[in-house]
């Protein structure tokens, strides 16, 4: 409920204030002065302050790294591409792929599309229009493979 929700904010200021109160008092305290480190600390309080206060910021990054995993592990298939054409062919599937998928592209479809397409047209620079990104959505629902 809405009233749970604003006690976990207030749960989750406490806890920044009070983690950052004892690190930078610590930090003081140790040097007499105000060193690098209790900058940082500042730095890193005003940040996680922001995420106590806006509701859509993330406290971790796992959505970033599932999304980039499959890049990751990409990059070590390369190495076994056999040759450096290979891999940048993978490297250019992977990234049509991806591209596919963020964008809510039938990636098989799609890859059927641009076969037939790149083997009966001219590759002009207004091909780029065929990238997943910049396609019309209309025109894959049109094409039966």
């Amino acid at each position: 409920t809405h009233r749970n929700i604003d006690a976990k904010k207030e749960k989750i200021k406490r806890l920044i204030f009070f983690n950052f109160a004892i690190s930078y008092e610590m930090s003081f305290f140790l040097s007499g002065t105000i060193t690098p480190a209790g900058v940082a600390q500042v730095d890193r309080y005003m940040h996680l302050s922001a995420y106590a206060q806006d509701g859509q910021l993330e406290i971790d990054n796992n959505w970033v790294e599932n999304t980039i995993r499959p890049i990751a592990l990409g990059r070590k298939n390369y190495l076994f591409a056999g040759s450096d054409s290979a891999a940048q062919n993978l490297a250019v599937l992977y990234s049509l792929v991806n591209t596919c998928i963020k964008n809510n592209i039938n990636a098989y479809t799609y890859l059927h599309w641009l076969l037939k397409k790149v083997a009966g047209n001219k590759v002009t620079p207004q091909a780029i229009d065929w990238l997943p990104h910049r396609i019309d959505p209309k025109i894959l629902e049109a094409f039966e493979g």
